[in-house]
């Protein structure tokens, strides 16, 4: 039986990542040591990223992630 190898933008998917650059609509989201074009997910009203807040990955689409709010769950050590 073979798992397939989670490696490369497939393998970001899920993964916690900080926002540097506020998503308006797109910015910058710092993963694993590289910096990355995010855009936000999510419905219109929700409060703003800032600079600092955590997030999760939720697709990528060639070099640009999409990227929501971290849940306090998600963050806890």
């Amino acid at each position: 039986r073979r798992i397939r190898a989670r490696g490369g933008a497939e393998g970001l998917v899920g993964r916690l990542g900080e926002v540097r650059a506020a998503p308006s609509p797109v910015g910058c989201v710092f993963v694993d040591g590289a910096l990355w074009r995010a855009r936000r997910w999510g419905l219109e009203g929700e409060p703003e990223l800032q600079p600092g807040d955590p997030v999760v990955i939720e697709r990528v689409s060639g070099l640009t992630l999409t990227v929501r709010p971290a849940e306090e769950w998600e963050v806890a050590p």
